[in-house]
């Protein structure tokens, strides 16, 4: 185990390492050297030398075993409340700015007249300067608008009336990051202002966040492309191929790994994508749904058009994941089915088929068809409409349930079949207002703000039988922000907390990376896939996915770093701990700490008397130089005669807030008179300041 005793150890080892590490790579440079330091001998005395006569760790370590700690244990329903509610209340403040949002919105919509306020179109922006806090150049002081070359001409522009409220949204939480107003015109205004490579390619209504907001409940979805050779054929400049391509990734990219989704091309014959999900959904995830997008891509027009075998395998897929996964729930079941032509079979096969699959699954999986450029008059178009409402009595199929009726579009233009498939989600959506506001999937940031959740929610023009949706608002936020509390919540090393969604997905653990860590695409982990393998924890990740709250012992296996955990890896312990767990309020996640039984740790007294005489000094001397003489080292000012301190991220209030903005002379001189007693006003820093392990020494 290891206590605060062991924290200067710990930092001098760093140290240690990071000096090898530059003997060695001076050794590159001078052949004699590296022949010097070449014998492990050698090496081992040299890093003895420099550990007790330059580091002076011996010395170092006494000064830890001299001061007297204090020996505590974690009181855990009290910290568990204290994390619940950090994160209920940073959610809900996040959620107030996007009601604000939604209010100034409707409003305005409510008294629209003509087109609203001139574009400043984001691929025109001027007058950008880079900001780190949005790792882009931007312009706080304005707002933007980008309008999708598949708008409609109705569009009305609120964008200069947001300004304000956008404005006032940042300056009281600085940590927020971009906020938008996506209209059901195919317009988006955002802020901050930047400047976009192109004008017209970017169409907020098919994208995750509005998809997922418009319509909350995930989706187990099945786009099924006619390939026949027909398709062939071309409208315009583009063959119905392509456009059924287009129609078929515009559907992906609204999708989130909340959804699961599978592509069915047929012609003669049906096949799904290939490998282990050929006959069953996938989790859309953003791997998953390129892998999607190419097997699109690879179709190529020939043979028949075989609509019942297609049906057959769409139906297998959703019953293959409602098998493997028991979905259920609020969860709705499509297909979209799109063709160019009469099916090759007998209409009533094609019915009966139909029937026999979803009466299986309680009817529960509506059938939107999409019918390009055909006859509205023919047999094609007959049999896609009776597909799609289940008509089965018009064939002499006696059905014993009801079947939900789907709708069937017959589409002429190149841009009606992006646009109608591509809004496949309009149909489900609900028939009340959506008054919460839904949290995203997070997901990797364009802009390289690491992995980032839209928070939004639909507005509404209209009310009553009138209402429609008018569009969506949403704010960015940093997932490191969400969950700051969890990821450098420390309590020693036999204890941490983690948080999960009511899917099982886990947002934060010790095992994962730290959210301000990850540089690519996150990965969406399952709570069962980072704990042991226990049948009683079984019953935990049940309770919490469906709001539930508790407290269970159990025994279970213990990951202990070594050190650093990515490059030291862990060891095993067995140990007894208590698992606790509640809701987060108001969310769909729920937050959970864990306890080794009978686990005390030490820790420095809240307040220690500094040594007659010293000063503390705050490492960033170019924002705040020392009132003693400075040297340059390695290109830096430093002083030789006293210690400077670097705070961990810990040991603020707001780590990420302390990570993200960047900290001037102001600050620095607050932090400064803190330490040194000249004020008594603490901004910044936890109350139980502080433990030594949220120091850095310099």
């Amino acid at each position: 185990m290891q206590s605060a005793r062991t924290v200067g150890v710990h930092i001098s080892q760093q140290m240690v390492r990071c000096v090898v590490i530059a003997l060695l790579v001076l050794s590159t440079w001078s052949f004699p050297v590296f022949a010097a330091i070449t014998s492990s001998d050698r090496i081992s005395s040299l890093i003895a030398n420099l550990a007790s006569d330059g580091l002076r760790l011996d010395t170092l370590q006494s000064e830890f075993d001299g001061l007297a700690y204090d020996t505590t244990t974690i009181d855990g329903p009290a910290t568990l409340d204290e994390l619940a509610l950090k994160l209920s209340q940073k959610f809900q403040t996040i959620k107030g700015a996007v009601l604000k949002l939604k209010s100034v919105v409707e409003s305005e919509l409510a008294s629209a007249s003509g087109r609203g306020g001139s574009l400043t179109e984001c691929c025109r922006k001027t007058g950008v300067t880079y900001d780190s806090r949005f790792g882009s150049e931007i312009d706080v002081n304005s707002q933007c608008e980008r309008l999708s070359g598949s708008a409609d001409s109705s569009y009305y522009n609120v964008g200069p009336r947001l300004l304000d409220i956008f404005k006032r949204n940042l300056a009281e939480n600085p940590t927020l990051k971009w906020q938008v107003f996506g209209s059901e015109h195919g317009l988006i205004t955002l802020y901050p202002s930047f400047k976009t490579s192109d004008c017209s390619s970017y169409d907020p209504r098919f994208r995750p966040f509005y998809a997922a907001a418009a319509v909350p409940e995930p989706r187990d979805i099945v786009i099924v492309i006619d390939h026949s050779g027909s398709m062939s054929d071309h409208v315009g400049s583009s063959s119905r191929m392509e456009l059924a391509k287009q129609a078929a990734k515009t559907v992906l990219d609204t999708l989130n790994p909340k959804d699961n989704v599978g592509v069915v091309g047929f012609s003669s014959s049906a096949s799904g994508r290939r490998g282990c999900y050929s006959h069953s959904l996938a989790e859309a995830t953003e791997a998953n749904i390129a892998e999607l997008k190419s097997y699109v891509d690879d179709l190529s027009a020939a043979g028949l058009t075989n609509y019942e075998a297609a049906l057959q395998l769409a139906f297998t897929q959703i019953e293959a994941k409602s098998t493997a996964s028991q979905t259920g729930g609020n969860r709705h079941k499509v297909i979209l089915f799109l063709t160019d032509g009469e099916p090759t079979g007998r209409a009533t096969d094609i019915m009966q088929t139909i029937y026999d699959h979803n009466s299986k699954l309680g009817f529960s999986v509506v059938i939107l068809t999409y019918g390009m450029h055909i006859d509205r008059s023919s047999q094609a178009a007959q049999i896609l409409n009776d597909m799609a409402l289940q008509n089965y009595q018009s064939y002499g199929i006696r059905s014993s349930g009801s079947p939900p009726a789907g709708k069937s579009d017959i589409v002429s233009s190149d841009q009606d079949i992006r646009l109608q498939m591509g809004s496949y989600y309009a149909f489900f959506e609900p028939d009340i207002e959506v008054i919460e506001p839904v949290v995203t999937v997070p997901y990797y940031d364009a802009f390289g703000l690491g992995v980032v959740t839209t928070v939004a929610i639909p507005v509404y023009v209209g009310s009553g039988s009138t209402r429609r949706l008018a569009g969506v608002v949403g704010v960015d936020v940093t997932l490191a922000d969400l969950v700051e509390d969890v990821t450098y919540f420390r309590r020693g090393e036999l204890s941490y907390a983690f948080v999960i969604d009511k899917t099982g997905v886990t947002l934060m653990h010790p095992l994962m990376p730290a959210p301000s860590d990850v540089t690519s695409i996150p990965q969406y982990i399952d709570i069962d896939s980072l704990e042991s393998s226990n049948g009683s924890k079984a019953a935990i990740w049940s309770s919490m996915k469906n709001g539930g709250s508790g407290t269970l012992v159990v025994d279970t296996e213990w990951p202990v770093s070594r050190g650093n955990s990515l490059t030291e890896g862990v060891r095993i312990s067995n140990v007894r701990a208590t698992y606790r767990w509640k809701p987060i309020d108001r969310t769909d996640f729920s937050v959970g700490l864990v306890i080794a039984e009978q686990y005390n740790f030490e820790k420095l007294p809240r307040h220690l008397t500094p040594p007659r005489g010293s000063d503390f000094l705050y490492h960033r001397f170019d924002l705040v130089p020392p009132t003693v003489t400075t040297c340059n080292q390695f290109g830096r000012l430093a002083v030789s005669n006293k210690v400077s301190v670097k705070i961990a991220p810990e040991g603020f209030k707001n780590p990420f807030e302390y990570l993200d903005l960047p900290e001037n002379a102001t600050r620095v001189r607050q932090y400064v008179d803190y330490f040194n007693g000249r004020t008594n006003t603490n901004l910044y820093f936890k109350v139980r300041m502080l433990p030594m392990s949220d120091l850095l020494l310099m």
